[in-house]
């Protein structure tokens, strides 16, 4: 795993600008390349009280096209029954089809905002799907993301969690590839505190 950290003036709410300014950070190129399958690297913006700008922590499983821009990172190798801690920055939205009255869907998918109280589960769902169980969450920050090139808002937050490892396969690919949706916007990087 590469990482690289870097400083940018450009706001952390402004979700579409930060998502460029990585691309150009990491591939060297304006903007991003039509054929990439999938964003090659997770992201993570950062900011503290009283700093202007923000800082992007930036993860890949390949180096940066850009000449010495990316450091060799930490490696995540879990073991069976390991407790690991980290924060996340997750999309919190559910997806569901839209049907009529006669039950025939009319609209593939519609994303609702979790309400708190679902949260818990939910995380809970998606950590064991990907070989962690969770033994403690706390939601640190929950807001309302506008991607407003794109002209939508999503909800998402920041939490905390404690997790016992029980797949260290599925854990390392969560690690690598991120969770959830919005990882082009900086959702879905497991950051290991402790």
């Amino acid at each position: 795993m590469y990482e690289s950290h870097v400083i940018t003036d450009i706001d952390s709410q402004d979700l579409y600008a930060l998502h460029q300014e990585t691309w150009r950070k990491f591939t060297g190129k304006d903007r991003p390349r039509r054929d990439a399958p999938k964003t090659p690297f997770l992201y993570w913006p950062m900011t503290s009280e009283g700093q202007k700008g923000t800082c992007l922590m930036i993860r890949s499983e390949q180096p940066s096209f850009v000449k010495d821009f990316s450091k060799k990172g930490v490696e995540f190798d879990p073991a069976v029954g390991d407790e690991v801690s980290f924060v996340i920055r997750l999309c919190l939205t559910s997806r569901a089809p839209v049907t009529n009255g006669k039950g025939q869907v009319v609209k593939k998918n519609r994303e609702t905002d979790l309400e708190p109280e679902e949260i818990s589960d939910w995380v809970g769902e998606r950590m064991r799907a990907r070989g962690m169980e969770v033994l403690s969450l706390k939601v640190r920050s929950l807001n309302k993301y506008n991607v407003k090139r794109h002209g939508y808002s999503f909800q998402g937050g920041e939490l905390m969690l404690k997790v016992k490892v029980t797949d260290p396969v599925l854990a390392k690919q969560a690690y690598v590839n991120g969770i959830g949706r919005q990882k082009a916007f900086g959702f879905g990087m497991m950051v290991i505190v402790g």
